[in-house]
């Protein structure tokens, strides 16, 4: 778990483009200081730093308990990229000891795996 100075730095990273205190943000998070309206809650926190941080970070940041907590399905689905999406869903589905899909091969929804890298090659010429 990282240290409340080493928390205070990684938000004001997040953050570096608002006038606020890094310990309003922080306090947000632990629910000791209340929302700032709708534009400043913690769910947007949360989004923004699910959004900007490597996995690892989030791990030291929240702890696995706390991720169980942060990471719910409406934050999931206002994520802005549908992949990152994809990413905390599953994510989510572990941490809840939930049973996840299998690794998308042969899946008939992606596209990407349908067709075998040279297969229109072979049969243009004919």
């Amino acid at each position: 778990m990282m240290t409340r100075e080493e928390k205070l730095k990684t938000i004001k990273g997040l953050y570096w483009d608002y006038h606020i205190d890094p310990e309003e943000y922080l306090g947000i998070l632990e629910g000791k200081v209340p929302d700032h309206g709708p534009w400043l809650n913690r769910e947007k926190i949360v989004i923004r730093m699910l959004e900007r941080l490597y996995w690892y970070t989030l791990v030291e940041f929240f702890g696995m308990d706390g991720l169980k907590e942060v990471i719910t399905p409406e934050v999931i689905a206002r994520l802005r990229f549908p992949f990152m999406r994809r990413k905390y869903e599953y994510v989510r589905k572990v941490l809840h000891g939930e049973p996840v899909s299998d690794s998308g091969w042969g899946n008939k929804g992606d596209e990407r795996y349908t067709y075998p890298l040279l297969s229109h090659r072979w049969y243009r010429t004919k």
